[in-house]
């Protein structure tokens, strides 16, 4: 949902390349944000295994905003969720 309130919804048209076999998704704990978001979307969908360390992202996209006294507060702007609509971080805690 964008800042008017719209949604917009893509959707694939056409066969992809990896739509037989397994996928095999390497992360560790450097691994944040999209390749998050694409093992959560292997597992969702059972279409392969995650190996390696829990990854280091948390599910959560943040704004810091400092403030006049030089500390600095971060807002929660967004949160991460797998296609079956599961809040990132929980998935997070099951790798």
């Amino acid at each position: 949902m964008n800042k008017k309130g719209s949604v917009t919804l893509n959707k694939a048209t056409e066969k992809g390349s990896f739509e037989k076999g397994s996928l095999f998704l390497w992360v560790n704990e450097n691994s944040a944000s999209a390749s998050e978001i694409i093992a959560g979307a292997i597992q969702d969908n059972d279409r392969g295994i995650i190996i390696g360390r829990r990854t280091y992202g948390k599910g959560l996209v943040q704004r810091e905003m400092y403030l006049g006294d030089g500390s600095a507060v971060r807002l929660t702007t967004a949160r991460y969720y797998t296609p079956s609509d599961v809040l990132f971080k929980t998935v997070h805690q099951r790798l």
